[in-house]
């Protein structure tokens, strides 16, 4: 069984060695710092975003036996303290059309109550969320916005190259590869292996915003991959998580999922650190 999806932490700062792996064959030199500004800004606007997620999983083995599971879930970005980049939370509260817990907005009750530990329960109902995934290997990497994390590398941790022009619903974009060159990688397996990423971005090349992402984790016997479509919203800078597709696969399990976000909406932290609910979409 491959180990490489048990992938569970997000490393920030990079502080490993980095190989000189620079953007190449670029014709504009100034786009790969327009996409990493882009990936900052989003970043930092993200932050304090919670959304409802509807996660439908398929899963079959090599007898092609079956299974299904439709989950819903509340969902928020929060900046942890002492942490660069946001942090994604699912917190699933209904499985095929059964509760599992009563419904409510867990995650926005923990950080309303600024109550010592938050952060930590927080933690674990985001590991208890990750058992509902199909599949033998437990994974937490499924989530609409890993792309940035490789974004915002320094530009030796992560190269981009290889452009080409692509039109996506009508708009002309141009789609960059990416590919980790530098360790410690940006996703680490639960036992502190070097996992490397790779995929493709789509972007608008007058400023860098990242319309779609594929992120591909593992090799050919084994991987998950990630596509991302990214939408507008009328209230916030950024374009946000429309639709996210999972392609997984191991030597005995081939599965698929299609997650959609809606009732996107922000919530504000003061300078005492008291968090505001978000108001109704």
């Amino acid at each position: 069984m491959w180990p490489s999806l048990v992938l569970v932490a997000i490393l920030s700062p990079f502080a490993g060695v980095c190989p000189a792996a620079q953007s190449r064959e670029i014709p504009d030199p100034a786009l790969p710092e327009r996409v990493r500004a882009y990936a900052a800004h989003y970043l930092a606007t993200m932050t304090s975003v919670v959304a409802h997620e509807r996660f439908e999983q398929n899963i079959s083995d090599r007898r092609n036996r079956s299974r299904s599971v439709d989950l819903r879930s509340d969902v928020l970005t929060l900046r942890l303290p002492g942490s660069g980049e946001p942090v994604w939370f699912r917190d699933v509260y209904e499985v095929d059309g059964r509760p599992v817990r009563d419904r409510e907005q867990r995650l926005l009750r923990l950080l309303e109550s600024n109550a010592p530990g938050a952060l930590d329960a927080m933690r674990t109902i985001a590991a208890e969320s990750a058992r509902f995934n199909l599949g033998r290997v437990p994974r937490t990497t499924n989530v609409p916005d890993l792309v940035f994390s490789y974004l915002v590398a320094p530009p030796g941790h992560v190269a981009l190259s290889s452009p080409r022009t692509a039109t996506l619903a009508g708009q002309r974009l141009i789609v960059l590869r990416f590919e980790e060159a530098g360790t410690p990688t940006v996703v680490r397996t639960a036992s502190g292996g070097d996992t490397a990423g790779r995929g493709r971005i789509w972007v608008e090349p007058a400023t860098g915003d990242v319309v779609r992402s594929e992120v591909i984790l593992g090799d050919v016997r084994s991987s998950a991959t990630t596509i991302v479509d990214f939408v507008r919203h009328p209230r916030i800078a950024v374009r946000i998580p429309g639709r996210m597709e999972e392609t997984y696969r191991t030597p005995s399990e081939y599965g698929v999922g299609t997650a959609t976000y809606t009732d996107v909406r922000t919530f504000d932290v003061t300078t005492s650190e008291q968090i505001k609910k978000p108001p109704p979409d």
